[in-house]
């Protein structure tokens, strides 16, 4: 590379070159200098070209998404992105390879941000690589494809986007060998996320089967590795939730510890595998009732909520799940800082949710529950109106026969009761027996908390 003059035409098809292998050593000894020079690599041969070269153009791109992976840098993913458009501009016909590269990078920013238009764009570059692909390259895009309409059925509900999931994935399983990390996790992933929409056990079972096989496979140390651990995690602890076998808790935990002490500050996964710890510890304490876990469930809530971005679509329900964390930990000792701190945490939450988000009044809910149990600790009156305004928020957000609105209605008929006990007000007392009869009449039979909503409406 030193003695290629600088006007030779294959300059920069050898920084280019020069850049994968630097991004290669990087897998092998994670030295973050040998990142940084691809990177510089790939700068250097995209300058050298008189016009966008897709070769040197993707190599970058390929550069700045790991580098993105490691620092957590969103400059680093945006320029990814830019690289990886004029890559595919600069193709005469769909090239399969740097299809693929835009989708990947228009997904991992996606993570990042939220933003549906990159989940979109992604999904549809990689469509394209598909069918651009040569059958012998065909499992990587799979895998790509795959893990963006899984992605993409999250969003947006669509039952059919989930099943091209599933399908591409088993597709990109049977296209190359048994033991590629990447395929099976997606495929472990498409599978629970089935699962978890239509409740089929055969789903979740070959959910944690595929799980421990793409571990098995994962290259020790790799970021692909944490992926593999906290998806066998989750779907381990789907299992438990269903089954109650201690065993599969045990096994969910020791897969999402490993997962988080892998996963440091800045590393793109992260956020999701401190999430998905603090839900499994606790399921932890909700099931077996261990003070420590609930603990554990706090602190990885804390530093998950730390680490989100602002802005970001699941900021709001971090907050919230740690708010309903730090009130079970009120119950279990009585420190009025946990109820003080739930109360703030379920407030950015509902902050953090725009209005017409179809979980803001899941958020009101939380909150006035918070702020109602806070009420009921220290007596101030402002937090139980703070916390019937809450809950009629979230009534008033949620339409007729939507499943919460019966719990919603039997919370907010819990504080009126209460502000009438305190403050004497008729009309508290009525519109607590409304709530209250709205909630029963609209339980079904075989609602579990109905005969909690029929003594409610006892009491008022």
């Amino acid at each position: 590379m030193a003695a290629a003059p600088l006007d030779d035409p294959r300059r920069a098809g050898y920084l280019a070159s020069l850049g994968s292998v630097l991004s290669n050593r990087f897998e092998l000894a994670k030295d973050t200098a040998d990142l940084a020079a691809a990177v510089d690599a790939g700068r250097q041969a995209v300058a050298a070209t008189p016009q966008d070269d897709a070769m040197s153009l993707t190599s970058l791109a390929t550069a700045l998404v790991r580098r993105f992976e490691v620092d957590g840098d969103i400059a680093d993913i945006d320029a990814a992105v830019d690289s990886a458009r004029r890559a595919v501009g600069a193709t005469a016909r769909d090239d399969a390879v740097c299809l693929s590269n835009l989708g990947l990078a228009l997904r991992t920013r996606f993570e990042r941000t939220g933003s549906l238009a990159d989940l979109n764009a992604a999904v549809h570059a990689t469509r394209r690589a598909v069918a651009a692909a040569p059958a012998q390259d065909k499992r990587a895009v799979l895998t790509n494809l795959s893990a963006a309409l899984t992605r993409q059925f999250e969003r947006t509900g669509k039952l059919a986007d989930l099943d091209a999931a599933i399908h591409a994935a088993r597709q990109a399983v049977a296209a190359g060998p048994r033991d590629d990390a990447a395929c099976l996790n997606n495929l472990g992933l498409a599978l629970r996320t089935r699962f978890e929409h239509t409740g089929t056990l055969a789903d979740l079972d070959a959910a944690v089967e595929t799980g421990r096989a793409a571990v098995a496979a994962a290259v020790a140390g790799s970021h692909h590795r944490v992926a593999c651990l906290s998806g066998l995690g989750v779907a381990l602890n789907r299992r438990f939730e269903q089954t109650e076998d201690v065993k599969d808790l045990d096994a969910a935990t020791a897969a999402l510890r490993e997962a988080a002490a892998a996963a440091g500050s800045g590393h793109v996964y992260r956020v999701a595998v401190l999430a998905n710890l603090a839900a499994l510890l606790r399921t932890g304490y909700e099931r077996l009732g261990d003070p420590v876990s609930l603990d554990g469930a706090i602190e990885a809530g804390r530093q998950a909520a730390a680490g989100i971005p602002p802005g970001h679509p699941g900021q709001a329900g971090l907050l919230s799940n740690l708010a309903g964390a730090m009130v079970r930990r009120f119950e279990h000792l009585g420190d009025a800082a946990d109820l003080s701190n739930a109360v703030a945490a379920a407030r950015q939450a509902v902050v953090a949710s725009p209005p017409g988000h179809p979980n803001r009044p899941m958020y009101h809910a939380h909150l006035g529950i918070c702020l109602r149990r806070r009420f009921e600790h220290a007596g101030e009156a402002a937090d139980l109106d703070a916390a019937v305004d809450a809950g009629q928020l979230a009534v008033d957000a949620t339409p007729p026969g939507h499943p919460n609105r019966v719990s919603y209605q039997a919370n907010l008929g819990v504080a009126l009761r209460l502000r009438f006990k305190h403050a004497g007000d008729a009309a508290d007392l009525e519109a607590a027996v409304t709530a209250m009869e709205q909630a029963v009449a609209a339980a079904p039979p075989d609602e579990p908390k109905r005969g909690l909503y029929q003594s409610g409406l006892g009491d008022a």
